[in-house]
């Protein structure tokens, strides 16, 4: 996934400040704050600097921890809020692409490929959220949010979506995409719905009655 979203100065900036400092760096201006509670080093290399570090760091727009980073459990999450307003989009934006520009070391959750961001979808703090039923327009809606928050490596601490870097399976998301794709084909989204099964996205008939819709349908077929 790309952000779109460059780390300004200011944002760079707050980061590498509250790490240096292992504080808050605050901004008052524009109302946000980083605040870190851990150890960290930077090495010297020929690809340049690599940051190790352990703790977690937060980062909040007014008076709401918007994005949070867990060093220890590469764990990530913005707590939902992705959509929740553009100046919250752009802020939790470019503070997670300037966590990715200093290169931790070790800290898989960070990956661009991992689109870890896509996976913490929740309503509990955002009224925009896809996570919410009267948000999802079509089948493929519902199919994406249900793939999205119930997978094997987003954790759910104190009510809130968290991506576990170490957990995440490339070839289940795979999976799962080519399901959802097969759902959505034509007319199968009138019988089928998909849920995780022991950490596979699997599809399933909505209900006995899609399934004798579909055996119905399918006799049709079969005659033309």
């Amino acid at each position: 996934m790309s952000w779109g979203i460059c780390p300004s100065d200011r944002h760079w900036m707050q980061i590498n400040r509250a790490l240096k400092l292992g504080t808050i760096d605050d901004d008052k201006r524009n109302h946000t704050r980083v605040v870190f509670d851990g150890k960290t080093e930077c090495v010297g290399t020929f690809e340049g600097p690599r940051w190790f570090a352990t703790g977690r760091m937060s980062f909040w727009y007014y008076a709401s921890c918007v994005l949070a980073l867990d060093f220890d459990r590469d764990m990530v999450t913005d707590f939902g809020y992705i959509g929740y307003s553009m100046t919250t989009n752009q802020n939790i934006g470019a503070w997670y692409e300037g966590l990715r520009d200093m290169d931790f070391v070790g800290i898989r959750c960070l990956d661009p490929w991992m689109a870890s961001l896509n996976w913490t979808i929740s309503g509990r703090h955002n009224a925009n959220s896809q996570a919410l039923a009267r948000n999802q327009k079509t089948h493929a809606d519902k199919l994406w949010a249900k793939f999205h928050a119930g997978a094997p490596w987003v954790r759910h601490i104190d009510g809130d979506p968290w991506f576990d870097g170490r957990a995440f399976d490339l070839v289940a998301v795979e999976n799962g995409e080519r399901v959802n794709k097969e759902i959505c084909d034509g007319l199968h989204w009138r019988w089928f719905t998909a849920d995780w099964v022991n950490g596979l996205w699997t599809k399933k008939f909505i209900n006995e009655a899609a399934m004798k819709r579909w055996t119905a349908w399918r006799k049709r077929q079969e005659k033309e």
